[in-house]
C-alpha cells in the first residue's frame, strides 16, 4: 500500500516553492541533528578504534561524491560537443586539446 502511494506520487504537480522550503527544512534539520550528535559523542570521548571507523566512512562517502561528480555532465564538455554528438569521450578529448593549445 505504501509502495503504491510512492509510485503514484508525481512531483511535477507539487508547487516548486513547497519543494524548496521542504528541502531547506530537511537539510537544516539533518545538520542540527548531526551537530548535536557529534557534540555529544565528542564530549563523551571516542576511542581510537571508533575514530578509524568514522574516518573510513568519511573517505567512502567522499569517494562516492567524487564518482558522482566525475559522471555528471560538465558545461565545458557540453560546449565542446557539437549538437547531436553521441561520443562524449571524443568531445572530452577535443575540449582538452583546445585547452592545451590555448595554454601554449
Amino acid at each position: 500500500m505504501a509502495l503504491d502511494l510512492l509510485l503514484d506520487m508525481n512531483l511535477f504537480d507539487v508547487n516548486i516553492w513547497l519543494i524548496l522550503i521542504a528541502s531547506i527544512v530537511l537539510f537544516l534539520g539533518a545538520t542540527y541533528i548531526g551537530f548535536f550528535l557529534g557534540r555529544r559523542v565528542h564530549q563523551s570521548g571516542v576511542d581510537e578504534h571508533s575514530r578509524t571507523q568514522i574516518s573510513t566512512i568519511q573517505v567512502a562517502i567522499l569517494g562516492l561524491l567524487a564518482l558522482l561528480h566525475h559522471l555528471s555532465p560538465h558545461p565545458i564538455t557540453a560546449a565542446a560537443a557539437p549538437p547531436g554528438d553521441l561520443q562524449p569521450v571524443a568531445s572530452i578529448r577535443r575540449c582538452a586539446a583546445g585547452v592545451l593549445r590555448r595554454r601554449r
